[in-house]
């Protein structure tokens, strides 16, 4: 991954959802709608990392920081704050911050990423997961977006 030295920031993000899509495929993605004042809506899309076929738990990403997305934008790990609506048929097992860089299977995780474990109870979807047709979390809220193309922060 190269590393971004200057991209528009989104601050003060307040998530409403996350759900599964099989859109994620192998790259993260951000949806923006500029809205007046400087507000956004957003959509940001990570990829599924581990699929175990045993307790039907997903593991995957759901937004990493300071990474530039297909539109120029970033968020830091400080401006995402959680809150979550309820998956139909599936629970979370665990959403947590990465607290170092890290791993998951092969998958290397930077420190400050938000993952999330969810358990899967429709067989129907978690057949979608292991046949790849599901790929990935789709996070979605609003925000604050900056006009100017500033420097990363360190």
């Amino acid at each position: 991954m190269s590393k971004i030295e200057k991209a528009y920031a989104i601050t003060d993000a307040k998530i409403s959802f996350v759900s599964l899509v099989d859109k994620a495929a192998n790259k993260k993605q951000f949806l923006i709608t500029k809205a007046e004042h400087g507000s956004a809506s957003f959509a940001s899309y990570g990829r599924i990392v581990n699929a175990d076929a045993d307790s039907h738990y997903i593991t995957g990403i759901v937004y990493e920081p300071l990474t530039e997305d297909a539109h120029g934008n970033y968020m830091t790990e400080q401006d995402v704050q959680h809150s979550f609506e309820p998956l139909e048929k599936a629970a979370v097992v665990e959403s947590y911050v990465a607290p170092c860089d890290m791993s998951v299977g092969e998958q290397a995780i930077k420190k400050g990423t938000w993952m999330m474990t969810v358990e899967v109870d429709d067989p129907d979807i978690f057949e979608k997961v292991q046949k790849g047709e599901i790929t990935g979390f789709s996070m979605g809220g609003v925000g604050k977006y900056s006009d100017t193309d500033d420097p990363l922060p360190e």
